[in-house]
């Protein structure tokens, strides 16, 4: 690849981590507005939900439907918000003669998310990163990400790269929020977390036609 290209590439990486810290950024607040303080004060079920149903002359105690928030989600705190990001692992890509350079993921994100911080961070809290790379020439390593950032992690939300149905992992299997992604109406039906992409969907097309 010539330097002009690469410097394109890599131009382009910028643009997309970019975009993709916006859309987080937006979504963790989304996200985290709807997350419960952790206050226990605060997140007191009132006695009054109780009610009494009768039923031939049986009398039986029962509690109104309610979800009774517990605290925080996963990977917030009072002060911080984990967030897990995966991005290629390029030296997986140069192994099979692929020499395409995407830059630093790791320093932009970084950088990205301490300009937020710098601002006030979200909702008062510090955007935390934990990063993983991902080999794209095979399932094994994406699915290593996952689980070390869901489960030993902990994570609130995962963003960055996912490859086809990569993204069910954290978004299905452990029900964990994602920002980015391909979204196709499937995948969307198997989610059980929030899921946000900045990527087209299967939409597009149509949409393009018809415009």
């Amino acid at each position: 690849m010539t330097p002009l290209l690469e410097n394109s590439a890599e131009s382009r990486g910028i643009v997309v981590r970019r975009r993709t810290i916006a859309c987080l950024s937006i979504a963790v607040a989304l996200l985290v507005s709807g997350c419960a303080s952790g206050d226990d004060d605060d997140d007191a079920v009132d006695a009054s939900d109780e009610t009494t149903e009768t039923t031939e002359g049986d009398t039986t105690d029962t509690t109104a439907a309610a979800e009774e928030v517990t605290g925080p989600a996963p990977g917030v705190t009072d002060d911080t918000i984990k967030i897990g990001v995966t991005y290629v692992d390029t030296a997986s890509l140069t192994a099979v003669g692929l020499n395409f350079n995407l830059g630093d993921y790791q320093a932009t994100y970084q950088a990205l998310a301490d300009d937020i911080n710098a601002g006030g961070g979200i909702n008062g809290r510090q955007l935390e990163l934990v990063f993983a790379t991902i080999d794209p020439t095979g399932p094994a390593s994406a699915d290593a990400a996952c689980v070390k950032l869901t489960e030993d992690d902990d994570v609130f939300l995962v963003t960055g790269f996912f490859l086809n149905d990569a993204v069910l992992c954290p978004v299905d299997t452990h029900a964990t929020a994602v920002v980015g992604g391909g979204m196709t109406p499937a995948r969307l039906d198997a989610a059980k977390a929030p899921w946000i992409t900045w990527m087209p969907d299967t939409d597009q097309p149509n949409q393009v036609l018809d415009a």
